[in-house]
């Protein structure tokens, strides 16, 4: 039979291994959203642009790019944006937009929006960390090649922390073309960052063990798998370096320097099954089978869905028949058959679930989440057919990332259906306020008109004055100045004095004409002497006539925008809403269209990824029965030989 041990991966499996690191890597890198723009951000001028990053911040990101977005548009549609308040933040605004749609997977608008960045003339920091993002966004879609032309957009004045960055995606990108040598220069420099927790150091290593230099990269992997690890991240980092180092020394015929770097991986992490397999392996490739029991034994109580796990029920009855077992390995044969049949019939019943809608179902319950923990946010998923083996397809980057489009069409038809959900309270909110205002608005025309009507009299008489103050400006007229009443006792004077004049002489009549010249010229004399001071507070007067008119016209004004936004604020709205409405309509069933498309895509994958996994179990159980035979027939050939012998068979 064909013994399942590391000779039987095939060497390009190796590439694959570290391959597969590549996108824990990518999603490893400090977070694109305001990551480098925190301390600046603190200084916000535009109330929107503050709100979109408080949205960010609390992780909603869909609020942030949707309000960022229609600030964005308003923005550009003004006549002189730069009297926008906007304008302060625009070039950082555009770069976060951009960070908010990479974060829905938008990998071709962003990659329009950065290049437009780079294109424009745009500040160097904003420059060096748009052509940053686009590289990203490259190999992200595996375009190797046109992420290192992005780098090179980056000048030699960026950030220490953001040229670190580069240089590690740098690396990262030669790694995944195969230019290895090339790879080895450049994280050469950020190997020993401690900033980059471990990143540098490890692809450094594995561009070392690509080119050739086995030691020196196994010295840097061993430095990455010694390290103390802070967080989870860094846990799966060690795990995955010890994991490397073991596999290809395993590979390259050095069981016993493999061990200890096995060893390493922690037994609860998730390459802790692989580890004990691989464990098992370099004990048996020194003959030490009953050393390679241990780990194989322990490895067969674990989740039989895992693939390490299978192979250890296959693996621990064959150390048994190394060891002349035969009887106890056959029993473990067995029970490897008996696992793989309930198995197998497990992943039927999974299929069948699939098939019958549950599985989606279970993709957007809240326990399967796509944050970073939701490796271990997997694990609270109750134990059903249609989320038994969810785990292990989300491991799969392709299958990850269809899966958090799912629920991002989810959540995008959940807001759509709030929102039309909508329309008939702001249908009732347009009545309550036709009911109000419609009765008021004719009083309210009225007293409008009847005001204006007087403030174009008063204009036209306060014009009239002015005129006049001017006249008096350039010929003094005292008597324009006299009161009304010292025009009436003028004009009584006069009277006083045509009767006066019509009187025959007589006694006592010249003293009465001193007298009534007496009080004539005391009147002329009032005059005289006041007219510049009454002239002034004319003058006065009237500028307070101006103010009041003023403030006359604002009330005026204020009273004419009331009424157009109270008719405004009810009148115009229903082709709108109807407008809405259908464009809603139509955007919940496209919606509907890509979810269901999606979905059926994940299903496909999943039943795919199912039946590949029954392929595999039907070969181990038919290796299982044929090994099951083989270890009887041995086992009672021994018997036999102990009756020939005088041996008392068991």
């Amino acid at each position: 039979m064909q013994v399942l041990s590391p000779k039987v991966i095939k060497p390009r499996q190796r590439t694959a291994l570290v391959a597969s690191v590549l996108l824990m890597l990518a999603s490893a890198l400090p977070p694109l959203v305001a990551a480098a723009d925190k301390n600046k951000a603190r200084d916000i001028r535009d109330l929107y642009f503050g709100e979109a990053l408080f949205h960010a911040e609390q992780k909603d990101h869909f609020a942030a790019v949707t309000r960022l977005d229609a600030e964005l548009a308003q923005y550009y549609s003004l006549d002189d944006p730069r009297s926008d308040s906007l304008s302060y933040h625009r070039e950082e605004a555009e770069l976060f937009v951009a960070d908010l749609e990479l974060d829905y997977r938008m990998h071709r608008k962003v990659g329009r929006a950065m290049q437009r960045l780079l294109d424009q003339s745009v500040h160097e920091s904003i420059r060096d960390r748009a052509a940053y993002r686009l590289a990203r966004v490259a190999f992200i879609k595996s375009s190797f090649e046109s992420a290192l032309e992005s780098l090179d957009h980056i000048s030699a004045n960026a950030p220490r922390k953001l040229q670190l960055q580069a240089a590690l995606l740098r690396g990262q990108c030669l790694i995944s073309l195969g230019r290895h040598k090339e790879a080895v220069s450049v994280l050469q420099p950020v190997a020993a960052e401690p900033t980059l927790a471990g990143f540098g150091p490890y692809n450094y290593g594995i561009a070392l063990l690509e080119s050739g230099d086995t030691l020196t990269g196994y010295q840097q992997l061993n430095k990455v798998g010694t390290q103390a690890a802070g967080d989870r991240m860094q846990q799966a980092l060690r795990d995955k370096a010890n994991l490397t180092m073991g596999f290809t020394l395993l590979q390259n015929q050095k069981s016993v320097e493999a061990r200890p770097y096995l060893e390493r991986v922690n037994l609860q992490g998730p390459f802790s099954n692989k580890a004990l397999l691989w464990v098992g392996w370099s004990d048996a490739a020194q003959g030490s089978y009953d050393q390679a029991l241990v780990p194989w034994m322990l490895l067969r109580k674990r989740d039989i869905t895992d693939v390490a796990v299978q192979e250890a029920m296959l693996a621990a009855p064959y150390g048994f028949s190394q060891l002349n077992a035969f009887g106890r390995s056959a029993v473990l044969y067995g029970e490897a058959v008996e696992v793989f049949d309930r198995e197998s019939k497990r992943v039927d019943d999974s299929i069948t679930s699939i098939r019958e809608g549950k599985f989606l179902d279970a993709m957007l319950r809240d326990e399967a989440s796509t944050d970073t923990e939701w490796l271990f946010a997997m694990r609270k998923l109750p134990d059903a057919p249609e989320t038994r083996y969810l785990r292990d397809l989300m491991a799969g980057h392709v299958f990850n990332e269809s899966y958090r489009n799912y629920r991002d069409l989810r959540d995008l038809e959940d807001n759509i259906t709030y929102w039309q959900a909508q329309f008939a309270g702001y249908r009732d909110l347009l009545r309550l306020r036709r009911n109000y205002y419609a009765p008021l608005l004719p009083g309210v025309n009225g007293s409008y008109d009847r005001l204006d009507r007087q403030l174009i009299k008063i204009g036209a008489r306060r014009d009239q004055i002015a005129e006049q103050l001017k006249t008096l400006l350039r010929k003094r007229d005292p008597m324009a100045m006299a009161t009304a009443s010292e025009k009436t006792m003028l004009r009584q004077l006069r009277s006083i004095r045509a009767r006066i004049d019509r009187l025959r002489p007589q006694p006592g009549l010249e003293m009465l004409k001193q007298k009534h010249q007496r009080l004539e010229g005391l009147l002329y004399w009032q005059v005289n002497t006041e007219y510049e001071t009454r002239l002034s507070q004319a003058h006065q007067h009237l500028r307070q006539l101006d103010e009041t008119i003023a403030a006359t016209k604002k009330t005026q004004a204020a009273l004419a925008r009331g009424k157009s936004e109270a008719a405004l604020s009810y009148q115009g709205y229903d082709r709108a809403l109807t407008d809405l409405k259908q464009r809603l309509d139509y955007l919940k069933v496209t919606i509907d269209g890509l979810k269901a498309y999606q979905g059926q895509y994940m299903e496909r994958r999943a039943i795919g990824e199912l039946r590949r996994r029954k392929d595999r179990l039907r070969r181990y159980r038919t290796k299982a029965r044929f090994a099951m035979a083989e270890s009887y027939d041995k086992a009672l050939q021994r018997e036999k030989e102990k009756l020939k012998t005088g041996g008392k068979p068991k």
